[in-house]
């Protein structure tokens, strides 16, 4: 202990009129025994990846980026192989779904701000409501893509509100991360990306091994889109949360020293104070 500490340590404390020195054994006591916070750095993963909201989270980025990514990738094909087409008119109605899409992703994200100020809907229905949104339009048409002959035009906004859709997430998975944590938010947006990135591999690998195995079935690749929105809709529905999740409500210092040393320090003082206010009473 410095001679600085020391001195402090040594300074008369004046209590109630009377004066208490501070003994050596209690400096050594304090020097053995003091309490030091220091910062929490580590990230509780194992806390993280086992909670069930954000576990739910992550799928629902899954389900919304393989509509995404499949449709991204496979729609040229899908154009040529259904409908005699030039190739200028493919590039022209493959774009068409990404900009109403866009317009969908801006307009829904100031709807959910707009309904959540104005107090017309709570944080927890905006995001069920806009989720849900999400898969059922996707559902629905996948499920007429698949059943109902369409023509061209048909198709094209059936396409326009699978994909478009997906902008309503903006109300619902894109930012729930932000109402779970605040101080482990960029780790939990990192987790949740990662899975979100999957189907960029995986469901565009998946939908072409499909369509080769099925002579160009794209019934089999729409049923499978709509039961992975499906399920994932569901645990939407049960798990997701809008409150600040248990490992982010952690203290984040810890505590280096012995406390009971502190502890016993404290009431061995109270009870030399106690008892010097009783000899002069």
């Amino acid at each position: 202990m410095t001679s600085r500490r020391e001195k402090e340590l040594r300074t008369l404390l004046t209590i109630t009129g009377f004066c208490l020195t501070v003994s050596e054994q209690e400096i050594d006591t304090i020097s053995r025994g003091r309490v030091v916070l220091t910062p929490v750095v580590s990230i509780p993963w194992k806390a993280m990846l086992t909670s069930w909201p954000v576990i739910v989270l992550a799928i629902n980025q899954f389900a919304c980026n393989w509509v995404f990514y499949i449709w991204m990738s496979w729609l040229p094909s899908y154009y040529s192989s259904h409908f005699d087409i030039t190739l200028e008119q493919v590039g022209l109605f493959s774009s068409i779904p990404m900009v109403v899409y866009l317009l969908v992703l801006l307009g829904a994200g100031m709807a959910a701000d707009m309904l959540y100020k104005r107090e017309v809907w709570t944080r927890m229905t905006i995001r069920k409501v806009f989720q849900s949104l999400t898969f059922g339009i996707i559902i629905a048409a996948s499920c007429v893509l698949s059943f109902v002959p369409l023509n061209l035009a048909w198709t094209i906004l059936m396409i326009v509100f699978s994909l478009a859709s997906v902008g309503f997430s903006t109300g619902g998975v894109s930012v729930n991360v932000l109402d779970l944590s605040e101080k482990y938010v960029t780790s939990l947006v990192a987790f949740v990306n990662t899975c979100g990135s999957l189907p960029g591999i995986l469901g565009v690998f998946v939908t072409g091994y499909i369509l080769e195995t099925t002579n160009n079935n794209w019934v089999a690749v729409f049923m499978l889109t709509a039961a992975i929105c499906g399920v994932s809709l569901i645990l939407w529905l049960l798990y997701v949360r809008v409150e600040t999740i248990e490992f982010d409500k952690r203290n984040s210092f810890e505590v280096i020293g012995d406390e009971d040393n502190i502890s016993n320090l404290y009431n061995q003082q109270q009870q030399e104070v106690e008892e010097e206010m009783a000899a002069i009473v």
